[in-house]
């Protein structure tokens, strides 16, 4: 998982058939689940989370789905982010910072061209920094959760192995 993806993503072939894979999920998470980790399944989507009890702001769900690949494999597709809250909420942040650049740009460079005191650049200035600061924000809650990404990924690649 690479350090700086906001959202890490792997993927694997497994070599038994689609159902067989979501009942492998199904009963490593009854039998063999030392974290206490929590699934819901819809068709070829299964949601994976931490445990209420040491759930945190930060911790991460998993997001597994597979398919048939041209192989004719099984292809399972994880994906490791916050909580959809926390993720929306920082995507909104990035969204105001995003537009608040944009339109300090435009007021500076407009007025710029009227000769006035163009504080629009101090505006996407402070708006980018603002960016910046999201960005790294995110990158220490991840650093928070780490342990629990890479238990998520064990406990995955652990469906594989039975």
């Amino acid at each position: 998982m690479s350090e700086l993806d906001f959202r890490p993503r792997f993927k694997f072939e497994v070599g038994c058939g689609k159902e067989a894979f979501a009942e492998r999920i199904k009963v490593q998470l009854r039998l063999n689940n030392p974290h206490g980790f929590r699934g819901k399944t819809r068709h070829e989507h299964f949601l994976i989370r931490v445990d209420p009890k040491q759930k945190h702001f930060w911790s991460p769900t998993l997001d597994v789905s597979w398919e048939i690949n041209e192989n004719q494999k099984v292809e399972v597709r994880c994906l490791v982010a916050p909580e959809a809250s926390i993720w929306t909420m920082f995507m909104f942040f990035y969204v105001v910072a995003g537009f608040g650049t944009l339109i300090g740009l435009m007021i500076g460079s407009s007025q710029l061209t009227l000769d006035t005191n163009p504080w629009g650049f101090w505006l996407a200035a402070a708006s980018f920094l603002l960016g910046i600061i999201l960005f790294f924000v995110a990158q220490f809650g991840k650093s928070l959760a780490k342990e629990e990404m890479l238990e998520l990924k064990s406990f995955i690649m652990g469906v594989c192995d039975q």
